[in-house]
């Protein structure tokens, strides 16, 4: 059974931000910034909840390039698939994506349209409060996620 997860982290560290331009330079269409950031808890995954608290860490080596060659990728705004603003299809695309010590890194010169001048602009203003990914992992593998396991280090009150 596929599930699909989202995870959140917070713009801070994410580094989302349009790229700069040079002086006399036309205003750059161009997001940068990394979607995955390694070792780094995400939000709380579970914000409706007054019994528990999820939160997720990737660790490095999570993802890697054979993954990355083999995926199709698609980025959004606010997880809405009707609008995709860019892509990356098994290594190709409008959309780039590159693995660095830090994480997932993702570069997007969006196209001129009325969905991307809101992205950018909500971007510029400070709006945007982080980057978010969507996957979607098998249960019943072998190397498939595990829920509810309580983890050393972890809060005293047992809601994380």
């Amino acid at each position: 059974m596929d599930k699909k997860i989202t995870r959140q982290i917070a713009l801070e560290v994410s580094g989302l931000h349009v790229r700069e331009v040079g002086e006399g330079e036309e205003k750059s269409r161009t997001i940068e910034g990394h979607a995955v950031v390694f070792g780094v808890r995400s939000v709380n995954l579970t914000p409706w909840s007054d019994w528990r608290e999820v939160y997720e860490i990737m660790e490095p080596g999570s993802i890697d390039q054979e993954l990355l060659d083999r995926s199709d990728v698609v980025l959004t705004a606010f997880h809405d698939n009707t609008a995709i603003l860019g892509r990356w299809r098994f290594g190709k695309g409008t959309l780039k994506l590159s693995l660095d010590a830090r994480g997932l890194r993702i570069e997007c010169t969006l196209a001129n349209t009325a969905r991307a001048d809101e992205l950018l602009s909500a971007i510029e203003r400070g709006d945007i409060t982080g980057m978010s990914f969507a996957y979607e992992t098998d249960e019943n593998k072998e190397n498939g996620f595990v829920t509810n396991e309580k983890l050393p280090g972890l809060s005293e009150d047992g809601k994380e």
